[in-house]
């Protein structure tokens, strides 16, 4: 009775899409905007990554990577 493996890989594969799209817009927003590229992205994003390092006890290992906090 757990999760169908079905279920478990297309996660696994929502995850990779989702990481090859963080990395290609941290490369596209600093070809664009150079050093200052994170002007560009939401404050709210900015927040949610100072919380999360304000309270993590155990940091997840996308921590320091500032567009992780971006909604899809």
């Amino acid at each position: 009775m757990g999760v169908p493996g079905y279920a478990s890989a297309l996660h696994a594969r929502w995850w990779q899409l989702e990481t090859w799209l963080r990395s290609l817009a941290y490369v596209e927003l600093r070809s664009k905007f150079g050093s200052s590229w994170t002007g560009r992205i939401s404050q709210k994003a900015l927040r949610y990554a100072q919380n999360e390092a304000r309270l993590a006890y155990m940091p997840s290992p996308d921590a320091e990577l500032l567009l992780a906090y971006l909604d899809v």
